[in-house]
Formats: C-alpha cells, structure tokens, sequence
C-alpha cells in the first residue's frame, strides 16, 4: 500500500490520480499530456529508462521539482530546486489521516526553495495569481478549498497534529 506523505491528503482532496505510474508513462508517450510536474520523484529510475526517455519528450511542459539533479531534470521545460522537509515549513498528511507540521531544522541551500513557495511560483506563472507570503497562507487556502480541512488551521494542528475529516 502506498504510505507515501500526502498521498493520502490527495485522496481527501478528490485529487488522487486515478492512474498508476505505468499509465501515466503511457499517456505521455501517447502524446495525451499537455502537462506533467513531477515533485521529487525520477520516473526513469523507476521504469525502464530509454522507454520512460521517450515518453518524457512527448510532454510539451515538464516541470521538475526537485532537491536533486536528477535524469528528468535533463527532458524539463523548468527546474525548480526545491529544499528537503528538514528545510522547509510546511505540513503532510499522512497514510492515517493526520495532518502534521513540520518546521525548517536549517537554511536551504542556494537557490533551493521551500516545495509550497515553489509550487505557488509555478502557478503564480501559469496564472498571473499572487505568491502567497508564506506556508501558514497556503494551508489556509487548502483549508478554506477543501471540506476535509476546513476545521483545521496551523494553530490548530500544534505539535502533534490532527486528523483531517473523513479520515
């Protein structure tokens, strides 16, 4: 079972692809992608490489967020370096539920960003929308957008978090 952080708060969301990764390597290399972003993840290390290759240069925007220079990186239209949770404020919702915060231990490197201001960066391009100040912001919104977290707030989830609704 996939026990990956935020799967589960994509779920709650109603945002979880319905597709494995083996689909969506396919409807890349069928030309069916307008757009992909991966966050932290590699799919050639996953499959095989000069197959997932292909299928990566079909994609007419590919957006990478990574900690990483990884092989994907190379098929990108964009790469955001993005910080590691140890250096990022931010929350996760784990594969129970639980929405929980994190806090940065250290300063990210360079030109590296926090994954949530990344994210709203990304948008904020494609939109025109303004950067959000911070993550406390962002999880407001989220909050205020979706029904399983509306009754949470950074506040709220303290130290030990909460369960998000209908977890």
């Amino acid at each position: 079972a996939d026990k990956n952080p935020n799967t589960q708060g994509l779920r709650l969301q109603g945002l979880a692809p319905n597709v494995g990764v083996d689909e969506l390597i396919a409807d890349a290399a069928a030309g069916r992608l307008a757009a992909l972003v991966l966050h932290r993840t590699d799919l050639t290390t996953w499959r095989p490489g000069a197959e997932t290759q292909t299928a990566l240069e079909k994609v007419p925007f590919l957006a990478v967020l990574d900690t990483d220079q990884r092989e994907a990186c190379q098929f990108a239209a964009v790469v955001f370096p993005v910080a590691t949770y140890a250096e990022s404020d931010g929350t996760f919702t784990n594969h129970a539920g639980r929405v929980q915060r994190f806090n940065p231990a250290v300063a990210p490197p360079g030109d590296a960003r926090q994954g949530w201001f990344a994210l709203a960066e990304l948008v904020t391009r494609v939109t025109g929308e303004s950067l959000p100040p911070n993550a406390d912001a962002v999880f407001a919104a989220l909050a205020a957008d979706s029904a399983a977290f509306r009754s949470l707030s950074y506040a709220i989830l303290g130290d030990r978090g909460q369960l998000a609704a209908g977890s």
